[in-house]
């Protein structure tokens, strides 16, 4: 049969060229093209039909498209798919309808040969004859094939094309699609226009850095029960709940397994945490959070949103807010690592338990580029720190402080304070050579629970303050110190160390003192009352003439001598010594 190939160039400059059977022409860019047959053919420029040419079969086969008829010539239209401008070719179905394809039409079905089916019209059943030589085109057109009660039918993946009753008029009908597809999004989209209830698997194939939206993927999602894949690293975007529909919600999403994301929800958004992780783990990708959005979860939950490289997103300016409970154990680097994924604020919100060496709480609670805000928080350092660090946590917690300030000397230490500005920490500290230094001032570094400690290995006498200090003599030294400096102190002994109480400034009638310790004491010239129910070294006493004295004494040797003793004078002895 001959044909007249009519094209219409982008300047409305019109040629036809003549064919007679099979043949190609060379189209270009926004080219228009009719086809007509001399014999009444596929489209006259009137529009009239052939009862001959009602069954055709159009296939993209790389840049080309190849329309076949059923008369077996086959018409090859060159470089019809190689421009970014739309080439254009006008059919007539059986009903004298015209259809136009585009080349830039996004419905087509992969026939897995490298070449895609475009269009169809006419018969099923001569349709099939058509193909029987060609085995992809064959299989693709049994596979796809759909019709519906009211005797329309087509090919699932062609969209507006695909259904035709009587092989003219187009169909609504909503189909389930088994067969696989594969396409871009805007293609597949298409091919899933209606129904929710298809079983296809789906290769979405847009180029890498395509942008793409959250919504489409998980609308295709939803389309199908099958496996949606999605092939190359597309750039996704949406609001959390739209990404989350995309690549987590099981009945929605599809496989995105390299693609990049973009979370767009405005500034000061609550978002969970475990939504933000549960994006992370879907790809390789980088997922990254634009605005400063507000991440809320427990330590566990923020930490594989922001920080473990699994799930991670990248939220930069976000906020965040921590919400174990009261009490809960965190290590101080999970916190330094959250606090450092971003310039917002993170703020525990309870009186967690933050443990870790000196340098990890710094970098958890101090250092500005990775602090957490945790107001409340107890705080347990692991290493020695100084009084200086002390203070720095004190400062920065309500909560419990739990550390040993490194040892040192009573040269060093006096006059020091170690704050414990809400009365709990728990501050331990040793003070050495006491002796070196007999005025040092210890009042200021005891804290609520803390243990405060000084040696004193020499012999002298004492005139500082000793604080809540529990101070150790070593054997063989002396320290002598007033009543008032030792009372209420207690002062203990390895072995032999002694402890001469002056209480020369005490008058008869004055308060009890208070003496402890396993040290050895010795106080002359008694005349007021002494208390010493908690020594267990040995207790020597020599009371002074005049005196009205009580003495508690201890579980140690007591020797109290009342030689100088006069008619009047009382003693009153309690304790283990009363008999």
């Amino acid at each position: 049969m001959s044909y007249s190939i009519k094209v219409v160039n982008k300047n409305n400059q019109e040629n036809i060229t003549e064919i007679n059977g099979s043949g190609k022409i060379s189209v270009h860019s926004a080219d228009k093209i009719q086809i007509l047959s001399n014999d009444s053919g596929i489209l006259s420029f009137f529009g009239s039909k052939s009862k001959d040419i009602e069954n055709l079969i159009a296939i993209k086969n790389g840049n080309n498209l190849v329309i076949m008829l059923e008369n077996g010539d086959v018409i090859t239209l060159a470089n019809f798919y190689n421009y970014k401008n739309a080439t254009s070719v006008e059919f007539v179905d059986g009903d004298g309808q015209v259809h136009t394809l585009l080349s830039t039409d996004s419905s087509s079905i992969d026939m897995g040969n490298g070449s895609f089916l475009v269009y169809t019209q006419g018969d099923h059943s001569a349709l099939l004859s058509m193909s029987a030589d060609n085995s992809a085109l064959h299989s693709t057109l049994e596979s796809n094939y759909s019709a519906d009660s009211s005797g329309g039918y087509g090919y699932i993946g062609l969209g507006l094309l695909a259904l035709a009753a009587g092989g003219s008029s187009s169909s609504s009908t909503t189909t389930v699609i088994s067969a696989a597809q594969s396409g871009t999004v805007a293609s597949i989209k298409t091919v899933f226009a209606s129904g929710t209830d298809h079983t296809a698997t789906v290769t979405i194939s847009d180029d890498a850095a395509t942008a793409i939206s959250a919504s489409d993927l998980s609308f295709i999602g939803t389309a199908t029960s099958g496996t949606v894949t999605v092939s190359n690293a597309v750039v996704i975007s949406g609001t959390t709940a739209q990404v989350t529909a995309a690549l987590v919600t099981t009945a929605s999403l599809v496989v995105a397994a390299t693609a990049t994301a973009t979370i767009s929800d405005a500034a000061a958004t609550a978002i969970d945490a475990t939504d933000l992780s549960a994006i992370g783990a879907k790809t390789s990708g980088a997922v990254t959070v634009t605005n400063a959005v507000v991440i809320s979860g427990t330590t566990a939950q923020v930490k594989a949103a922001l920080v473990t490289a699994d799930s991670l997103v990248v939220a930069a300016t976000a906020t965040g807010t921590i919400s174990d409970a009261a009490g809960t154990a965190i290590d101080a680097t999970d916190l330094s690592a959250i606090g450092a994924k971003t310039s917002g604020a993170v703020t525990v919100t309870n009186a967690v338990t933050i443990s870790g060496t000196q340098a990890e709480l710094t970098a958890a609670i101090v250092t500005s580029a990775s602090l957490v805000v945790a107001a409340t928080a107890n705080l347990t350092i692991s290493d020695n720190i100084s009084i200086a660090q002390a203070n720095t946590h004190d400062g920065n917690s309500t909560g419990v402080v739990t550390a040993t300030i490194t040892s040192d000397t009573a040269a060093n230490l006096t006059g020091s304070t170690i704050n414990d500005a809400n009365s709990n920490n728990d501050i331990d500290l040793a003070v050495t050579a006491l002796q070196s230094t007999l005025a040092a001032d210890l009042s200021g570094l005891s804290t609520t629970s803390g243990t405060l400690t000084a040696a004193f290995d020499g012999t002298g006498t004492f005139t500082g303050d000793l604080g809540s200090a529990v101070v150790t003599v070593g054997d063989g030294f002396t320290m002598t110190a007033t009543s008032a400096i030792v009372g209420g102190v207690t002062i203990n002994n390895s072995a032999s160390g002694a402890v001469t109480v002056d209480v020369s400034a005490l008058a008869t009638g004055a308060t009890a003192f208070v003496l402890g310790g396993s040290a050895n004491f010795t106080i002359s010239s008694l005349i007021s009352d002494m208390t010493a129910t908690n020594v267990s070294g040995t207790l020597t006493v020599t009371l002074a003439d005049d005196a009205a004295v009580t003495v508690a004494t201890g579980s140690g040797t007591n020797t109290i001598d009342g030689d100088l003793l006069t008619d009047g004078d009382v003693l009153t002895l309690t304790g283990s010594s009363a008999a």
